[in-house]
């Protein structure tokens, strides 16, 4: 280990106090060597948590241009601030990781956070032809661009099977950070509130959670947290009888958030059952397990396996509008039942699922690239 390195991580896309890259990743790398973070949204530079957050002030709306630009702008920094490690969190950066790769004598990571190749098939703007040939080109390039990387953080094992021929392949899965443990302590409760946070996209499951709230008999009232980033969606969705029993949040930082879910009784993560989701692991899930409430999650292999084995909530088929709201109305009558799989929840993290555990994998992937 060498603590007086100096690793810059960018962004064009993620907000500067985006959970993983922050409060994860930056934050405990903070403690070992000289860290900065460069992102592009416009608000100036600042020291937050101890990481020197610089602002590259590239924001066009222009998808095309922002994936030529970003790449060229956010190498021009690299440049400047010469870091022995660059480490990048979005795809369209890999241009930008290529080059510095070639050009410079930095170790470049690729952090991937989802599967962006199968994610393709989610755009509802795109035609069915286009998804095949996009997502192709882009699980191509993806492959071909890993070559010129030093080492991969990848947020699944399917991630990190698509580099298994690569050297450096670490999985660093974004389990919550357990410092704000002891302020969940559940006391707003009133053994009525089903909570979902997250993206408010067709796929995540919104539209049959408001409808499933509406078929409860339990008087439940669902709470929404997160941003719709489709109006005609967002217009759909509020416009069916079951959104009178929500209460709806929007966006939130990560603090307000987990108080919020706090609040709550039941946490929702019905997504629906497309590639790039069934071997995912949200976070949302287990920030539901540390708040200690029960989870009613897509009957995924993978998802059903934890949820099994911990004990902490139910499996149902996220398209199935009945089967949510009978799992809904089951918990809510039934407060034993809660308190027993929110406290396994709760314990699970503790003990397994958490950044205090998981960051040690952060360390060890730089200490292969740095010793």
């Amino acid at each position: 280990m060498n603590p007086k390195a100096k690793i810059v991580h960018f962004t064009s896309v993620h907000q500067r106090d985006d959970v993983r890259i922050l409060k994860k990743e930056c934050r405990t790398l903070a403690g070992l060597y000289d860290v900065t973070l460069v992102v592009a949204d416009g608000k100036g530079n600042e020291n937050k948590d101890g990481v020197e957050i610089e602002d590259a002030s590239l924001r066009p709306s222009n998808r095309f241009f922002r994936i030529l630009f970003s790449s060229i702008t956010m190498f021009s920094v690299a440049r400047r601030l010469k870091p022995d490690v660059v480490h990048f969190h979005d795809p369209e950066l890999m241009i930008f990781g290529i080059l510095i790769s070639v050009f410079t004598g930095s170790k470049v990571i690729y952090d991937v956070h989802e599967e962006y190749d199968k994610q393709i098939f989610t755009k509802p703007y795109l035609s069915g032809f286009s998804k095949k040939v996009i997502s192709f080109l882009l699980r191509s390039f993806e492959i071909f661009a890993s070559l010129f990387f030093s080492g991969f953080s990848c947020a699944t094992e399917t991630i990190a099977e698509k580099f298994k021929k690569r050297k450096n392949v670490f999985v660093i899965r974004n389990y919550p950070v357990l410092e704000k443990l002891e302020e969940m302590n559940g006391e707003n409760r009133n053994g009525k509130k089903v909570i979902y946070t997250g993206g408010l996209f067709p796929e995540r499951g919104i539209l049959e959670a408001v409808r499933a709230i509406d078929r409860s008999k339990s008087g439940a009232r669902l709470v929404i947290c997160g941003k719709f980033s489709d109006p005609d969606f967002e217009k759909k969705v509020k416009s069916e009888p079951g959104f009178e029993k929500v209460d709806f949040k929007g966006w939130l930082n990560h603090d307000e958030l987990l108080k919020v879910v706090d609040a709550c009784d039941i946490g929702l993560v019905c997504l629906h059952p497309i590639p790039s989701y069934k071997a995912a692991l949200p976070v949302k899930m287990f920030e539901y397990m540390q708040a200690g409430i029960p989870v009613i999650a897509s009957d995924f292999p993978v998802w059903k396996e934890i949820i099994t084995d911990v004990k902490c909530g139910v499996n149902v088929d996220p398209l199935n509008i009945e089967d949510i709201a009978n799992t809904i109305d089951e918990l809510l009558k039934n407060a034993d039942m809660r308190t027993m799989m929110g406290s396994n929840g709760r314990k699970a993290v503790m003990e397994k699922f958490n950044w205090q555990k998981e960051s040690a994998r952060l360390i060890q992937l730089y200490n292969c690239l740095l010793s």
